[in-house]
């Protein structure tokens, strides 16, 4: 993921060997199968959390607003850490999807 990634966004190599580059069938199934077994990881930390981001996202107005007693500086840091944590692995995880599908679509076309 990380070599397709930096080679799309022209980080490895020269422009002319970018253009050359590309992923064989066999690469692009494990490539797949990779990026869905991260997906899959990530999906399962993100479960894994006993709240949800909208529930971080209520306890922090709470905070914020006086309305959650005992909710120190440090609480509430530790809130906002949780709830970026989770947007983060749930925009991962939409962009592991996005990717996989767009491996799956390049095979369709090769096969066509």
């Amino acid at each position: 993921l990380i070599s397709v990634v930096a080679n799309a966004c022209l980080g490895l190599g020269t422009p002319e060997e970018d253009d050359a580059w590309e992923l064989d069938e066999d690469a692009c199934m494990k490539e797949a199968m990779d990026a869905s077994a991260l997906r899959e990881h990530w999906r399962f930390v993100l479960d894994s959390f006993e709240t949800s981001a909208v529930e971080d996202d209520a306890l922090l107005t709470a905070a914020k607003a006086g309305r959650l007693p005992g909710a120190t500086a440090n609480i509430v840091c530790a809130v906002e850490y949780r709830m970026e944590r989770k947007v983060t692995l749930a925009t991962g995880i939409k962009a592991l999807d996005a990717y996989v599908e767009w491996l799956n679509e390049d095979d369709e076309e090769e096969e066509e």
